[in-house]
């Protein structure tokens, strides 16, 4: 999804620090912050995080320098399927820009909730994945007739 001018910033200087600083520290540090909700920390965060860290640094740092240019909109505009973003109540992505390209998009975000809504709230992301389904199939004949 088209990333926030703030989230773009984040990564670049996340990107600077890790030539500064090291990987496994910065983005260790980085993903404890920005991915988890205080009440989201635990074991189950540090086993994320250590997987997360765990990646071969040279190919880890390299996907972060690329990340913040990376632009969604000609992968958006070039699908026609039903969409749906499920986000964290941290917003990271430019809805304005993805409602430009894709107005069709549904968005819904899971309330009070970090990156890990699969892990720490499965039962809200589970309700808001069947209502998109059943909506898209209640509509779907009328869309093959068009």
């Amino acid at each position: 999804l088209p990333l926030a001018p703030t989230v773009r910033d984040a990564y670049r200087d996340l990107y600077t620090r890790i030539n500064r600083e090291g990987f496994r520290p910065v983005v260790g540090h980085f993903i404890k912050e920005a991915f988890f909700l205080p009440f989201e920390h635990g074991a189950i965060s540090e086993a994320i995080v250590t997987a997360m860290i765990s990646h071969p640094e040279a190919l880890a740092s390299a996907l972060l320098k690329e990340f913040p240019a990376l632009e969604a909109e000609p992968v958006l505009s070039a699908s026609h399927t039903p969409l749906l973003f499920i986000g964290s109540s941290r917003p990271g992505f430019d809805e304005q820009a993805l409602k430009k390209v894709r107005p069709d998009a549904w968005v819904a975000r899971v309330a009070v909730s970090g990156h890990f809504m699969q892990i720490f709230a499965l039962p809200q992301l589970i309700a808001m994945i069947e209502k998109f389904i059943a909506i898209e199939i209640e509509h779907e004949p009328a869309a093959r007739s068009r």
